[in-house]
């Protein structure tokens, strides 16, 4: 071993937490519109950091022939380029990597594999990040005037519909994150504080589903339901609201958003729905494939409102990711509601206390993937990675 190489074992632990404390504050960073008010370009910056993060991990893994980092990661790429020309077929749109960073975090996985740190430190980390985001999500909603710069533009930052409160575009999972550890970890720092804030910070996020699912995954815990039977719960309700979303595309007369057109935001959805279904009836393997940019995206459907494909769960995921991508996103979720043949009692009573965080944040983003796919291109899908990591290299 040389002199560098003795050096930087000696010193991985502290790269290692370094690198942890990036990712996460990277993922925030592209996650929430609000930094982008007080330096102009920190969310590009961030998601071009987590890329290059990734990418030197997954060189990382395949060189140090690591099947199971290298499988994933390699499976993704393939997958990723596949979709990205898919879209130049349709558009003829050069393909500019810039603006496909927005998929970086997926390809996170190798970084949580390959990092030489237990889940109480990873966790302990995302914590106190996400435990200071609250904070700040919590002030700038209440006090914008005061803290945002003067130069601000809030329709960047605000999402709203007629009828209903405006409120700040928020790393949502990172807030889900913030209660469900400071409820389950007793010893944990400022837990009151920690219990109280994110709780506020969730409520003025003004998400009806993802409050939702955050509310039923945490009285279920605290009520003494298994962790099996919360599994079979969500799970059945993940594939009923899939197959709703998906039947749209077999069809053409089927209109699930209908009943909520009284509703603003649901009578956007109701016209994205129809254009992304009638596009996938004629290409059902490869959908549209990965944008460049949202306004290419709106012209290849041709929408005349702005198609986001976390509004439509599963169906979004078909349209940029292709029928391989719905089976993976599928299947991701069956992972997260999978108890490993374990009783879900027993597995609990046993599970230490970053275990129980993972399995009951597992469960909300599998609950809230019914119509929110968190876990593929959301703020969620950090913390994915780091479940999916956790218990692979654990198994």
């Amino acid at each position: 071993m040389t002199t560098a190489e003795a050096v930087l074992e000696e010193n991985r632990s502290t790269i290692d937490r370094v690198i942890i404390v990036v990712l996460i504050a990277c993922n925030i960073i592209s996650t929430s519109g609000v930094f982008e008010n007080y330096i102009g370009g920190i969310d590009r910056a961030a998601l071009v950091t987590i890329a290059l993060i990734s990418t030197f991990y997954i060189i990382y893994s395949i060189a140090s022939i690591d099947n199971t980092a290298s499988m994933f990661s390699i499976g993704f790429i393939i997958l990723f380029t596949l979709q990205i020309s898919t879209f130049y077929f349709h558009t003829q749109i050069p393909i500019n990597p810039l603006p496909l960073s927005i998929f970086a975090p997926i390809f996170t996985f190798s970084v949580f594999f390959r990092v030489r740190l237990d889940a109480e430190e990873i966790l302990r980390i995302a914590y106190y990040i996400g435990l200071t985001y609250a904070l700040l999500y919590v002030l700038i909603s209440l006090l914008p005037g005061l803290l945002l710069p003067q130069s601000s533009s809030l329709s960047g930052l605000l999402i709203g519909y007629e009828g209903r409160a405006d409120r700040f575009i928020a790393s949502s999972s990172y807030l889900a994150f913030v209660l469900i550890y400071s409820l389950l970890h007793k010893g944990a720092k400022f837990r009151v504080f920690a219990i109280t804030l994110s709780l506020v910070a969730i409520y003025l996020t003004y998400s009806r589903v993802f409050q939702a699912c955050l509310l039923a995954t945490i009285v279920l815990h605290y009520a003494g339901v298994g962790i099996r039977t919360t599994s079979i719960l969500f799970r059945t309700i993940f594939l009923g609201f899939t197959a709703v979303m998906l039947w749209g595309v077999i069809d053409s007369g089927w209109m699930p958003f209908e009943p909520f057109m009284q509703d603003a935001s649901g009578y956007i959805r109701h016209l994205g729905y129809m254009q992304v279904t009638t596009f996938l009836s004629h290409s059902p393997i490869f959908g549209a494939g990965l944008p460049s940019s949202l306004d290419a995206m709106n012209a290849l459907l041709g929408s005349a409102v702005d198609v986001y494909g976390a509004d439509y769960g599963a169906l979004g995921i078909w349209l940029n990711w292709g029928l391989a991508g719905v089976v993976l996103y599928i299947l991701g979720v069956y992972f997260l509601t999978s108890t490993g043949g374990a009783s879900g009692k027993v597995y609990m009573r046993a599970a230490s206390e970053d275990q129980k965080t993972l399995r009951l944040l597992g469960l909300h983003f599998a609950l809230y993937c019914s119509t929110a796919p968190v876990i593929f291109g959301g703020s969620g899908t950090v913390l994915f990675c780091l479940i999916l990591a956790y218990r692979l290299r654990n198994r």
